[in-house]
């Protein structure tokens, strides 16, 4: 490509010639002509300067009749640019990489509380180009990496449709997150963590529905640009945690997006806790708290994948859950339970090969020593090592027995429960059976395979809750009942049980 020539036709002033010599940049970058750096950063250059003059004209246009060939224009500028980052990513260095990140985060924010449409598109597939290439996020500076933290925050909460009667003020009173509302006052909040459990009963599917959002932005490719920040190992994440994870919780409560697009906010918010669950110990707290609910309302999802990335705050969050707010928040009681209900159900649907099996551990010879080399592992028995596809069971039947003791160490024994259209009634009351026991009253009246379930729970809450020696004698004798069943696998796990 010859490049003094290409950018004489792109800063021409006849805009036939600028069209031309912009198709015939996409054009040659597809066809994958490396070039340098510094001819990257001279066609960006240019490119930039006849996005500012046609933005201009977009935006003195009046219509959609006189908005059309700006709008056409702009579109193909924008894709230029995508492709241009997407050939030479590995190529630019710091100084073109923030001339682009600069760009970008100026010129799509538009003044009708919304982004320049024909750019807003390709513009964030660009900056998700950019910052996926490891080297690019990790050699910006503190101040630009809150910038452009805060310029996705903002893209975030503008994905976030609420009713009115979900706009709650955020219950986090940190300056940042003001000033980070204050850009766009206009814009709707982010609800807040303490809020989450509650809308998320009270969400009306035909209210969203009525709100659309207008905002055109890629919900996928706004999060992986957060997911990219979050992710980088020198940024400063935990100066944003707080504002994050109210963000996050607000986009995950709202979302009627695509499983991949809740996959990757998942992703993004298990690497703000797997970094904040020893240094913020409250907003981990409260982080648990809001997403028990999302949980429980995204699990019967058929995506196993989704389902994996959402154990993962269960599992960071296992030592918190004794501290959850039982007794200030009923609700926060009632999500545990029915979490658990659906974890269950969902886990008894699924194929033999798909659940847990006898082959996929080890037994243990010492009974003591191998639970400090192996995080997956009970006194009698471990994970099998490279049994990677059982990581998941494992970490499911470890949550459900986790959270079935700490109910039962509650002593949460009477609850509001909800009616068929999901609203409490306080009118309305019955006696809840405490978890454990039901695990127990499974093995003995249930189908095969919730008995094999409650009998794997069984496993892991034997060894967690110390049971007086009345009770835990009838608990064995009732196992007992099944060592010498037929059923090859309901007698393998009745006597793991049991094995101490």
């Amino acid at each position: 490509m010859d490049i003094e020539d290409v950018l004489t036709r792109v800063r021409s002033t006849t805009v036939r010639e600028r069209t031309e010599a912009i198709a015939e940049i996409a054009n040659r970058c597809l066809c994958s002509e490396v070039l340098s750096d510094k001819a990257y950063h001279q066609i960006l250059e240019a490119l930039f300067k006849v996005v500012k003059l046609d933005s201009s004209a977009y935006s003195k246009a009046k219509g959609s009749s006189q908005k059309s060939q700006p709008t056409s224009r702009l579109s193909a500028c924008a894709d230029a640019v995508r492709i241009v980052v997407e050939v030479g990513v590995t190529k630019l260095r710091r100084k073109t990489v923030k001339a682009l990140l600069d760009h970008i985060t100026q010129t799509l924010p538009a003044a009708d509380r919304a982004y320049l449409e024909p750019l807003s598109f390709q513009y964030f597939k660009t900056l998700r180009t950019i910052l996926e290439f490891p080297s690019h996020p990790e050699h910006l500076a503190a101040e630009e990496w809150h910038e452009l933290a805060n310029f996705c925050l903002q893209a975030t909460k503008d994905l976030v449709v609420l009713t009115p009667s979900e706009s709650i003020a955020s219950s986090f009173d940190d300056d940042e997150s003001s000033t980070l509302s204050r850009t766009r006052a206009n814009r709707s909040m982010t609800p807040s963590i303490r809020s989450a459990s509650v809308i998320g009963r009270h969400n009306s599917h035909a209210s969203r529905s009525q709100l659309a959002s207008q905002v055109t932005v890629p919900a996928e490719d706004v999060v992986a640009c957060l997911k990219c920040l979050v992710s980088t190992s020198n940024g400063p994440m935990l100066d944003k945690a707080q504002i994050l994870v109210e963000t996050l919780l607000g986009f995950l409560l709202s979302s009627t997006h695509k499983d991949h697009v809740q996959q990757l906010a998942f992703e993004t918010m298990n690497t703000i806790l797997s970094r904040i669950c020893t240094s913020d110990v409250a907003l981990t707290l409260r982080s648990i708290e809001g997403l028990i609910p999302i949980i429980r309302r995204n699990w019967s999802t058929k995506s196993p994948t989704l389902r994996e990335h959402m154990l993962v705050p269960l599992v960071l969050g296992n030592p918190y859950l004794p501290h959850l707010n039982f007794r200030e928040s009923e609700d926060q009681s009632i999500d545990l339970i029915e979490l658990l209900d659906v974890m269950r159900e969902e886990y008894c649907r699924r194929h033999d090969r798909e659940q847990l099996q006898i082959d996929d551990l080890d037994l243990a010879e010492d009974f003591g020593q191998h639970q400090k080399e192996n995080v997956l592992s009970l006194r009698a028995f471990r994970l099998r090592f490279g049994a990677l596809r059982a990581e998941a069971s494992w970490s499911l039947i470890f949550v459900t027995a986790s959270i079935s003791s700490t109910l039962h160490r509650r002593g949460l024994d009477t609850l509001e429960f909800a009616d068929d259209a999901g609203a409490r009634r306080a009118t309305k009351r019955r006696k809840r059976e405490d978890p454990i026991s039901a695990l127990f009253q499974r093995v003995k009246m249930s189908p095969l395979s919730e008995k094999l379930h409650a009998l794997q729970a069984l496993c892991f809450v034997l060894e967690i809750v110390q049971f007086e020696a009345v009770a835990l004698r009838a608990h064995i004798e009732l196992i007992l009942t099944y060592v010498s069943d037929k059923n090859s696998p309901l007698c393998s796990w009745s006597m793991l049980a049991i094995t101490r």
